[in-house]
């Protein structure tokens, strides 16, 4: 794995309910996206975080899977 991705696994395992469809959704989605704007100062992690609680948030409350 690369660098980038050994410090992903480390956030990601040091971070409870993310609510990812895998174990490694997160990190998957920032390796996928790592030329992506913001994925190398935070705010590309942030964005994914929030995007993954978002889509938790709509299952709930329309009961299917996004």
């Amino acid at each position: 794995p690369s660098k980038m991705g050994e410090q992903l696994a480390e956030i990601e395992a040091s971070f409870g309910g993310l609510g990812g469809k895998t174990p490694t959704e997160l990190a998957e989605a920032m390796e996928t996206m790592k030329k992506a704007p913001g994925t190398l100062n935070g705010t590309g992690l942030f964005q994914t975080v929030i995007a993954m609680k978002v889509r938790e948030v709509y299952e709930k409350l329309t009961g299917s899977k996004a």
